[in-house]
């Protein structure tokens, strides 16, 4: 009998223990940058002189800086007890402009700002804008700051990017900087690393196991099978527009874009653009998706609702399910009448606590458990969000509430035993 080999099955579990322990991604707690670039430092001790949220002062700051000589550029994160609306983002957006960006006669230096811009970060909807200023007579930028204005669960963050050196001279390259920013936690990062882990270890001992084959020489007798049977491959979903008469939206990034700028100053011309353009062409997600928020913001839930139901199914083909996630979480309680399955629910609430927002995702998990107390995954969920909570005293009372669910509905005896265990922790942390 030939004998195996075992070094390549103790170098898969040695690979798989660098990962697990950190050593090759330690997980960062808080507000971050994911994947700084090259020869960013990171300090907790920094503080910005001008807040990009006029007068709301930051109650944390991080930064990250890349110095050159006495100059450089960095990254400010800025986090505010404020929560933002759309109003406040435009305030905020047209204060710090009309304060700081203008033209320096004694220096010669003019700065420009631009309109606001709706983006995506950290799976949440964020507005950024860039601030551009050029030295008389020099076609290359001097500096370039990008500011993005990021509503959160529990107040704000603001992320500021000062560009004084390539890339970071060039608008789009401080814009993808600004939108690494995150918010991690450690015990959110064990499982990942865990599993990653494993992840190494079966695709190690995998590959040895392919490099192993490709080298052995087939013996007397040995055949080669071919499997002729190809896999169908799986259907496409259903299209809302199917069996639509009507054209679809020409160039719509661009119809769509212009319409969101309008809104900023004109949102009931906006809307009323946003609805003739509806009515005369086929379903188109990002409008209806726009279209839908201005609703929101004009406080038309209503028409907001009728917009999302035509919506849902375009939302629910998007891969990353980002504007379903989004239409739920904003919609909030008013979500509840959009047609959803079971596994609608939970895609959607899964994606909705990714986004930090627990008490929606609570409620979708709480109701998927009220539906089926066997539903095991439903009520594990609640566990980690309760978890989540209670890392801190003043989350021990949601914590506990989520916890007296679990157990007094749950037929899993395990997670009624976990969830008793952290109603007594709970109690403790409450007292102390």
């Amino acid at each position: 009998m030939r004998r195996r080999s075992s070094r390549p099955f103790a170098f898969a579990l040695l690979f798989g223990a660098l990962v697990a322990t950190g050593c090759l991604a330690p997980p960062v707690e808080g507000p971050q940058l994911v994947d700084p670039p090259p020869r960013f430092g990171f300090d907790t001790n920094c503080g910005a002189a001008r807040s990009p949220i006029p007068g709301a002062n930051p109650i944390a700051q991080r930064c990250y800086f890349r110095t050159f000589g006495d100059d450089g550029d960095s990254v400010i994160i800025h986090r505010y007890e404020r929560s933002l609306t759309m109003d406040t983002i435009l305030e905020a957006h047209e204060t710090y402009v009309d304060k700081w960006v203008h033209c320096k006669e004694e220096s010669r230096y003019c700065s420009e700002a631009s309109d606001l811009e709706p983006l995506e970060v950290a799976g949440q909807s964020a507005w950024g804008y860039s601030i551009v200023t050029h030295r008389e007579g020099e076609e290359t930028p001097s500096d370039v700051d990008y500011i993005v204005l990021l509503p959160w669960e529990e107040g704000s963050f603001a992320i500021e990017v000062h560009g004084n050196y390539e890339p970071f001279l060039e608008v789009a390259s401080a814009r993808e900087l600004a939108t690494r920013f995150d918010v991690r936690y450690t015990s959110d990062l064990i499982p990942i690393q865990i599993g990653a882990a494993l992840a190494a270890i079966v695709l190690g001992f995998l590959a040895y196991r392919w490099l192993s084959r490709q080298k052995r020489k087939p013996e007397d007798g040995e055949r080669e099978l071919v499997c002729k049977t190809a896999r169908p491959a799986p259907a496409p979903a259903p299209s809302a527009a199917a069996g639509d008469t009507r054209p679809p939206l020409p160039n719509p990034a661009f119809v769509v874009g212009a319409a969101r700028r309008r809104f900023a100053s004109d949102p009931a011309g906006a809307v009323a653009e946003l609805e003739e353009l509806r009515a005369r062409h086929a379903p188109q997600v990002d409008l209806l998706h726009l279209l839908m928020l201005a609703r929101l913001h004009m406080q038309e839930w209503n028409a907001a609702l009728d917009v999302a139901r035509e919506a849902w199914p375009l939302f629910l083909e998007e891969e990353g399910l980002s504007k379903a996630v989004d239409a739920y979480a904003t919609l909030g309680q008013h979500a509840l009448t959009l047609p959803l399955d079971t596994r609608q629910k939970r895609i959607v609430a899964d994606g909705v606590l990714a986004r930090g927002i627990w008490q929606t995702a609570s409620h979708i998990y709480s109701g998927l458990l009220e539906a089926d107390p066997n539903d095991r995954a439903a009520a594990a969920a609640l566990i980690r969000v309760a978890e989540n909570r209670a890392r801190t005293p003043e989350g021990a009372s949601d914590a506990a509430q989520l916890y007296t669910y679990v157990a007094s509905r749950s037929k899993d005896a395990a997670l009624v035993e976990r969830a008793h265990m952290g109603i007594a922790r709970c109690s403790e942390l409450t007292r102390g």
